[in-house]
């Protein structure tokens, strides 16, 4: 596990804290006064490690000595909000998750026993940027034939409430039968791989389909279908709001779903949020994948159609390098960073030359010594990795043609 160090930053800078054994009141190694930044995120380092945002959102991953690590509770004003398992689990969406349908669902409702691989890795953990991957593989019976299925699962966390999700799962080629499985009598026609997000159906008041209006919730709700994302609701005078939007890749004819499964009145009653990643009576070989993003609120500042535009934004590449030279083209990662793997020995110049940058900014770069600055003295927050990584995530966006100036070291 790799922990970060958790520095702040707005004008001035943090200093790196003193050797073991160091008086509490001895002076800094270096120069750089503290000051005050925006918040960031907070993590637990337990084995159900759990992020939390400024404003109280959490989530928590699950033990992965007992079950799949997959994320085992979302809160977003202190209630978890993802559904409970259904009472035949056989492929039917929990939670958050993956599943191969009618066969299996991979969440943490899914005993590790199961498994030949379960992991859950800390790529990055900080204030300014978070980074964790479930890893699972398992095998799967059909028609008495076994096939192996894995995947992995790569969740970025923000300080704007923003979660991107990379899921990927690879297959072996597979036939549907009514064998299938915990399934022996299934009325399934096909497969489904599909990525997912269930939340608790009773939980929410109002929902908005592609950054629409919001609306109520009715009782009896048909799938909604083939559309880019959707939004729900908390109730009450300071609800929490939840949009995901998928991206739908050009190598799959993937579907999105927005679908209500479970008894009303049940914690099992759930809206589902589903990217069918594939489909079809037979699975070929290979592998799938998509990406999700969730934008998540607190309060009246944003409501679905603002967050689903935050989900659904594009972020086009930037320019970084040293100041007064020429600058490099930095793209965005699947994980939407934007990653620059030059050693820097001074202050560079990030720059918006490819069209205006989204709220949210987060970079990447190698920068010398334990602190730095930055030009734009509101809204920043940063961290510093032990490999010599420093995240840095910037509150407001920049528009065409304009400049920050990071400082290192003071």
């Amino acid at each position: 596990m790799k922990v970060a160090a958790l520095t702040l930053v707005l004008a001035g800078c943090f200093s790196k804290p003193g050797p073991p054994g160091m008086a509490l009141d001895a002076p800094p190694i270096d120069a750089c006064v503290p000051s005050v930044s925006a918040p960031g995120l907070t993590s637990t380092t337990s084995l159900t490690p759990t992020v939390m945002w400024p404003d109280g959102m959490q989530l928590q991953f699950g033990d992965v000595t007992t079950n799949i690590p997959m994320p085992t509770f979302l809160s977003l004003s202190g209630m978890n909000v993802l559904a409970q398992p259904q009472t035949a689990q056989c492929g039917t969406e929990d939670r958050v998750g993956v599943a191969v349908f009618p066969s299996f669902a991979v969440s943490n409702a899914s005993q590790a026993s199961l498994y030949t691989l379960n992991s859950l890795d800390r790529n990055v953990v900080g204030p300014a940027y978070s980074e964790y991957t479930v890893h699972w593989g398992r095998t799967f019976v059909c028609d008495g034939i076994s096939s192996a299925a894995s995947g992995n699962t790569i969740f970025s966390l923000f300080p704007d409430g923003r979660i991107v999700r990379n899921d990927t799962v690879t297959m072996d080629a597979a036939t549907l039968h009514d064998s299938c499985d915990c399934t022996p009598g299934t009325t399934a026609t096909g497969f489904l791989v599909t990525a997912y997000l269930a939340v608790q159906r009773d939980q929410f008041m109002a929902y908005s389909w592609s950054g629409a209006t919001e609306t109520t919730v009715p009782g009896p709700m048909a799938d909604l279908n083939d559309e880019q994302g959707a939004c729900v609701v908390e109730p009450g005078t300071n609800p929490g709001r939840l949009a995901i939007a998928w991206e739908t890749p050009t190598t799959v004819p993937a579907r999105t779903r927005l679908r209500s499964v479970g008894p009303l009145g049940s914690p099992m009653a759930a809206l589902v949020f589903v990217y069918d990643m594939i489909s079809g009576s037979s699975l070929a070989g290979g592998s799938f994948g998509g990406r999700t993003t969730m934008v998540m609120s607190r309060g009246n500042a944003r409501m679905c159609p603002q967050l689903h535009a935050a989900a659904t934004a594009t972020w086009p590449p930037i320019s970084i390098g040293p100041v007064g030279m020429a600058l490099d083209v930095v793209n965005s990662t699947d994980q939407r960073v934007h990653v620059d793997t030059n050693q820097y020995a001074g202050p560079i110049t990030v720059r918006a030359t490819n069209g205006a940058v989204p709220a949210g900014l987060v970079i990447s770069v190698k920068l010398p010594g334990t602190g730095l600055t930055t030009s734009r003295t509101d809204g920043v927050v940063w961290q510093r990795e032990p490999d010599g990584r420093t995240f840095i995530w910037f509150r407001d966006g920049l528009v065409q043609g304009e400049s920050i100036t990071i400082t290192p070291d003071c």
